[in-house]
């Protein structure tokens, strides 16, 4: 048996996983990542990428990765016999710079996020099952498990356990942290290729006599993944699938439609569950090991990609000694709450795909169904305006506010040179000040620029001004006007950004700079 140390152990090399860990990386900590799997997975699984999600791409420099492999779905359509009716609310709506849904196969998103973490020195550990551990004051002892040719037993001190090890997860069991919720329906899925006239920029919702049907379009020619509320089927028989799948699609449309055997299936049971906390001690979940749920809302992968970009930035805040363990109990006050609302709000999309048949007088009830499908499964409706990290304004004005997201932003504004500049410096690993100089004189800029030296080392300021700054300043050009007008902000005015994006606390003059950093200071950061 040997014996190693460090930083962070994370379980799981799932997309969840693997972006934990090169977060982990990036930030300077020590860090492995092990999977009991024998190597990546070779199925498709997750398809639906929403927009808070490409905004964390964005902001991890990997979107330019995994644009050219997806594609995008800006509606939705209903059936009902030969009438389509395409939803008149649509992504489009959405004030982000990634206004749609983005289909890309999970197996692509996991092989880009592999080869960052490559680049900062993380391999997968592949065969390597976590098989238990002990919690102590000082941290974890974790007995993992090898198998194949250099099967051997290890066990590895670590500061902190992280479980992204999925919905059977092996960490939260030890952790014996409850997923409290119920089982509902079983559903049938294929991925396959569909001889049909249909628009490939939206989702198909259709009715059958067994049950609802839904139709998601891959980026593949003549791809889609089919999903029937009945749940009939044998997996084992893919031409039985086809014929099944092929004969409930044209009755549903009134016209012939055949669908080739399937490359994939599966049967899952809808389970609604979700823990009521998300660490214990030094032991923390994400991702399905925290919750799972319907998969109608396109969810599952999403939300764990908020997860672990939650808490890699505050885990490795601690690590470093930039703050205390106090700052890890944010982690629980701002993701538990979203596991929640999560539920119900994949549970009402659940009840809504089984419903095999629309009232034709629920049009605008329906309507403003989609409209809220929409604003939640993009995930930008997600805010921390209650958390211990967000200090109020007394008086809220324009603009996005403390606990809100930085990028509110219409796609439009996002492509402004000021705005192309912003993101760009944003993507460094740190808390940033953003200071609005706006058209100050050259002496107004040097007395911020002094005022903002006492700062903490964890915290990058960024001038935001509309003259041109000199070569050795950090700072923006913003020579149209567009980033400090988007966020109503005025000459003297700053706003604090949390490393994951969303506003920490807003303001003007350094008094009350000084009273938002004092009151993080004071909650451990």
């Amino acid at each position: 048996m040997t014996e190693s140390q460090v930083d962070v152990l994370v379980a799981g090399a799932g997309p969840v996983g693997v972006l934990a860990a090169w977060q982990l990386a990036q930030w300077g900590v020590s860090v492995r990542l092990v999977d009991a799997a024998h190597g990546p997975a070779t199925t498709s699984r997750a398809l639906a990428t929403h927009a808070r999600s490409l905004e964390i791409y964005d902001q991890l420099g990997m979107l330019s990765d995994i644009a050219p492999h997806g594609t995008r779905v800006n509606g939705f359509i209903r059936h009902q016999g030969d009438r389509a009716t395409r939803a008149d609310y649509d992504f489009g709506n959405l004030v982000t710079r990634f206004p749609y849904m983005f289909n890309i196969d999970q197996t692509i998103t996991e092989r880009v996020l592999r080869g960052h973490a490559a680049s900062a020195g993380i391999e997968v550990e592949w065969n390597t099952r976590l098989e238990s551990f002990q919690q102590d004051d000082e941290g974890v002892t974790v007995m993992l498990r090898r198998s194949g040719e250099d099967a051997a037993l290890e066990t590895v001190r670590v500061r902190y356990l992280w479980g992204c090890d999925g919905g059977h997860s092996t960490v939260r069991k030890l952790l014996q942290l409850p997923l409290k919720g119920e089982s509902t329906a079983t559903w049938l899925t294929a991925d396959a290729i569909v001889h049909t006239d249909l628009e490939r920029d939206a989702l198909h919702s259709l009715s059958s006599p067994s049950g609802a049907l839904m139709m998601f379009p891959f980026p593949d020619p003549g791809k889609w993944r089919l999903l029937d509320t009945s749940g009939e089927g044998e997996l084992e028989q893919p031409e039985q699938i086809a014929r099944q799948f092929s004969a409930k699609l044209s009755q549903a449309l009134g016209r012939e439609t055949v669908v080739d055997p399937p490359t994939w299936t599966a049967k899952f049971t809808i389970q609604q569950r979700a823990v009521p906390a998300m660490h214990v001690g030094r032991g923390f979940v994400s991702g399905d090991a925290a919750h799972v749920h319907s998969p109608a809302g396109g969810q599952g992968l999403n939300t764990g990609i908020q997860d672990a970009y939650n808490l890699a930035w505050k885990l490795a805040m601690v690590v470093k000694g930039q703050a205390d363990a106090g700052l890890l109990d944010s982690y629980d006050a701002e993701r538990v709450p979203v596991g929640q609302t999560l539920l119900a709000s994949t549970g009402a999309v659940t009840n809504s795909a089984m419903a095999s048949t629309i009232p034709r007088d629920a049009q605008n009830s329906d309507r403003s169904f989609i409209r809220q499908l929409i604003w939640n499964a993009s995930g930008l409706s997600i805010a921390y305006v209650d958390s211990p990290l967000t200090v109020l304004q007394d008086e809220p004005g324009k603009g996005p506010r403390p606990g809100g997201r930085l990028t509110q932003i219409s796609a439009a504004d996002a492509h402004s040179p000021g705005w192309i500049a912003l993101r760009a410096l944003l993507r460094t690993s740190a808390w940033h000040l953003l200071v609005f100089v706006g058209r100050a004189q050259p002496v107004v800029h040097e007395q911020v620029s002094a005022d903002t030296m006492s700062l903490p080392a964890w915290v990058d300021t960024v001038t935001i001004s509309w003259r041109r700054l000199d070569a050795d300043d950090h700072g923006v050009w913003d020579s149209d006007g567009r980033v400090q007008e988007t966020l109503a902000a005025n000459d003297g005015d700053w706003i604090l950004v949390r490393p994951d994006g969303y506003l920490s606390a807003r303001g003007n003059g350094n008094a009350r700079l000084r009273e938002a950093l004092d009151r993080l200071t004071s909650l451990h950061v």
